[in-house]
């Protein structure tokens, strides 16, 4: 992270802080490599947030008491002394090496990427890519690191603009400086905590990736820059606050999960931390020596250049050997820091200190200018490169699947008497009905049903909601209960009792696992979930069958094993070597699906539609069918594929309604 790697003026370097930084950046290395123990490694982050609120508020505050003014001009060509030069080489490095090692169809988004990174809008793009359910996944970027970048860097566009505000008021009212600083910083932290909270829950992405949620960090550093000054602390009592906040970090490192709704209130454990151990510093102690250790600072100083180089080197090592492990993690996170200390070297400092540079804002500004156009011209010719590969030969193929987007689940909206939404397709008005229900598992069948509905006369109801599975169960959506898939559960079982089809259709995936929780909102072993998901199953079994209609299963299929095309169109990659093990295939659905089977067992479903033995005829599954590619994603059909499959879909509904009408 940013700023808080270095203080801007020796005379208030801080060795115990060059250690925090250490701590910060070491959790994040690791929990990035894999290193189960330490799921919580990410709230390094945050550390870095509350280093740099303190850092750079103390700056501006010295600098407005030494000379009544800001040189804003100044300060932000510090900045970009400071921090463009490292990321732009590393993201210029970055794409030089993509066309070797990812997929024509990922480098149009990478360039995109790149672009944002050192532009420090990244948080804003990655919120919008990880919000979109169907967009393409975002971990095997190599720039997903830099979103926390782009919030440093917003936060050191506002907090200088801020400051001007603050020192206006401060004369207007005759106040000094530093009260309306911490009133403004209070208000500030207040206002965004509980943003924080309140979103969390509700909009995941925006809450971990962007400013308003996360401004509470950087204001509370600010706030102990501001009155730290005025606190005396004993040795002894400095080292029992500075040992308190540091188990505050390794604690929120140790407990805290990638699947708990964070930040939240959740992040308040670690700013605590690092505040506590900022505070327990400013009076020297044994603790703050022991993160005063010269190899504490040594990594400290090259904390922002290991940052940049840590997750690029673990993205593109395992993307080249194809293989996810922790030790290759750790290897690869071992090289980061060997080029975080050329860069640190060759790079960082001596544009940091260059005294031409120093000496001339226009010279900072032009050169910056001259680097950003640099990284521009990189990713345009990434993206260029990337648009002409991805339309020849079997590129092309792949890349028309990738393109066709989320499947049309709603072709026209409706309402029942009860007020209850649902969509309709197929033959509209005709007498027999069809519902199907079910995540974005069902819609992508929607399409086909609609079709076989037309041309043989029934109504296909669709009660579709993306990561809501027709099992009416409770599950998570990134880390927070998914209350409205919930009340998608209550309505669908009303809906099915007021519409009555003849036949209820479920689908759904059976990738769940990890994300039901109890009824206390704590998700519990790998059995309990089972149990869990077989009576919701079985709850929405029972439904339809009391309502009197037929019920009929499309099973979930076997999975890639990662993102199909791309694997295909990647260097040296082949249809062949991209196609799972029937094992691996199974791996992630077996224990949902073994569920589901109990409960069609013991209801005596006889309507299951499966393509376990089409798509795994073999101990090897297929990817591609008959040159069609199956998937567009990791686990979601291609269009393609699911309309070349409407024969079987016809005669599957066909057999659903006979049974339905022959049922007294």
């Amino acid at each position: 992270m940013p700023s808080a790697f270095t203080s801007a003026h020796r005379s208030t370097f801080r060795s115990d802080i060059a250690g925090l930084r250490t701590i910060a950046i070491v959790s994040v290395v690791l929990v990035h490599a894999g290193v189960s123990w330490i799921p919580g490694g990410f709230v390094g982050v945050d550390v870095f947030f509350v280093i740099s609120g303190f850092l750079i508020t103390g700056q501006l505050l010295r600098e407005n008491e030494a000379t009544g003014r800001l040189n804003l001009p100044e300060f932000w060509a510090r900045r970009a002394r400071r921090l463009f030069p490292a990321l732009a080489f590393v993201a210029v490095t970055v794409l030089a090496v993509s066309p070797f090692i990812f997929s024509p169809l990922e480098l149009k988004e990478l360039a995109s990427q790149a672009v944002a990174a050192v532009l420090s809008a990244s948080n804003v793009l990655f919120a919008f890519q990880a919000a979109d359910y169907f967009g393409h996944e975002v971990q095997e970027s190599p720039f997903l690191h830099t979103w926390s970048l782009g919030v440093e860097e917003q936060f050191y566009l506002a907090l200088p603009l801020l400051f001007l505000i603050i020192s206006w008021a401060a004369r207007q009212l005759r106040w000094s400086m530093r009260l309306v600083a911490l009133l403004s910083l209070v208000s500030c932290l207040a206002v965004s905590f509980a943003a924080s909270a309140a979103l969390t829950p509700e909009h995941p992405f925006w809450a971990f990736y962007t400013i308003p949620t996360r401004a509470w960090e950087f204001a509370a550093g600010g706030i102990l820059a501001v009155v730290i000054g005025a606190v005396n602390l004993s040795r002894t009592t400095a080292a029992v606050v500075a040992s308190t906040g540091a188990a505050a970090i390794v604690v929120s490192c140790l407990f805290i999960g990638a699947n708990q709704p964070f930040p939240g209130v959740m992040a308040a454990l670690p700013a605590a931390g690092a505040l506590l151990v900022i505070l327990g510093g400013s009076t020297p102690n044994r603790m703050s020596s022991l993160f005063g250790t010269k190899l504490m600072v040594w990594t400290g100083e090259r904390s922002y250049s290991w940052y940049l180089w840590h997750w690029p080197a673990v993205v593109l090592v395992s993307v080249s050997f194809d293989v996810h492990s922790v030790w290759l993690g750790l290897a690869a996170s071992a090289l980061a820091l060997g080029l975080a200390h050329a860069t640190f070297l060759w790079v960082e400092s001596p544009i940091r200190v260059s005294k031409a540079l120093r000496a001339s804002k226009r010279a900072t500004y032009t050169a910056m200018s001259a680097g950003f156009v640099v990284c521009v011209l990189a990713s345009a010719g990434i993206y260029a490169g990337g648009t002409l590969a991805s339309t020849t030969g079997e590129n092309r193929t792949w890349l028309a699947v990738r393109e066709q987007g989320a499947p049309q689940a709603c072709p026209e909206r409706r309402h029942a008497d009860s007020g209850i939404a649902y969509c309709v397709s197929g033959s509209t008005d005709a007498a027999k009905t069809v519902m199907v229900i079910g995540d974005s598992h069902a819609a992508q069948w929607v399409p086909t049903l609609a079709r076989v509905g037309a041309e043989d006369g029934f109504r296909l109801v669709i009660r579709a909601l993306d990561a809501c599975p027709a099992a009416d169960v409770t599950v998570l959506a990134h880390g927070a209960v998914y209350s409205d898939c919930d009340y998608f559960h209550r309505e669908t079982e009303a809906l099915i009792y007021e519409l009555r089809p003849e036949v209820v259709l479920t689908a759904n995936s059976n990738s769940y696992v990890g994300q039901i929780p109890d009824n206390a909102g704590s998700v519990k072993s790998v059995a309990t979930q089972s149990r869990l998901w077989r009576a919701g199953f079985a709850s929405i079994i029972e439904a339809a069958r009391d309502s009197g209609a037929v019920a009929a299963v499309i099973d979930d299929t076997p999975r890639p094993g990662g993102d199909a095309g791309v694997c295909v169109t990647r260097p040296g990659g082949t249809e062949q070597g991209c196609s799972p093990t029937r094992s691996r295939a199974f791996e992630d659905i077996a224990t949902l699906r073994d569920a589901e089977r109990a409960v069609q067992e013991q209801w005596t479903i006889n309507h299951v539609l499966s393509f376990d033995d089409h798509l795994c005829p073999t101990d090897t599954c297929l990817i591609a069918d008959g040159g069609i590619p199956v998937f567009t994603d990791s686990n979601h059909l291609s269009q393609v594929w699911v309309t070349a499959q409407e024969p079987k879909v016809r005669d599957f509904i066909s057999a659903a309604l006979k049974a339905a009408i022959s049922t007294p």
